[in-house]
This record gives structure tokens, C-alpha cells and sequence, in this order.
């Protein structure tokens, strides 16, 4: 997926730094997961565009948790 005016290799990186790998799983099928592993796929390939909002939802709930 790649988001007008947005790097996806920044995207990418914001995603991997926000999410510990093993919460990773949780958002790609067995196939994607083996495919990111290999280096094949990045995260930003892989999932749409609802799922990155979710992901970006539920970190920033767990950070208002902690505040």
C-alpha cells in the first residue's frame, strides 16, 4: 500500500518501530509472515490500509494508558 505523500520505507520503519516482532503475526496470514522473514515484503506491502490505522489506534491507546 503505498499512501500519497508518504515514504513507504518510512512507513515501513515507523511500523516495525512500534510493534515488537512477535505482535507482528498478528497482522499478516502464515504466507505473509514468512515472506516479511525472508525480506521479500515489507510491512507496508503487506498490510492495508485499515489495518495500519488499527495498529496505529491501538498503540496510541496503550500510550494513553501509560500517561
Amino acid at each position: 500500500m503505498v499512501s500519497g505523500g508518504y515514504d513507504p520505507a518510512d512507513l515501513d520503519t515507523a511500523l516495525e518501530a512500534l510493534l515488537d516482532e512477535d505482535e507482528i503475526p498478528e497482522y499478516l496470514t502464515h504466507e505473509e509472515w514468512d515472506a516479511y522473514r525472508r525480506g521479500d515484503e515489507s510491512l507496508v506491502d503487506l498490510l492495508d490500509g485499515p489495518e495500519i490505522s488499527q495498529i496505529l489506534q491501538k498503540k496510541a491507546s496503550e500510550i494513553e494508558a501509560t500517561e
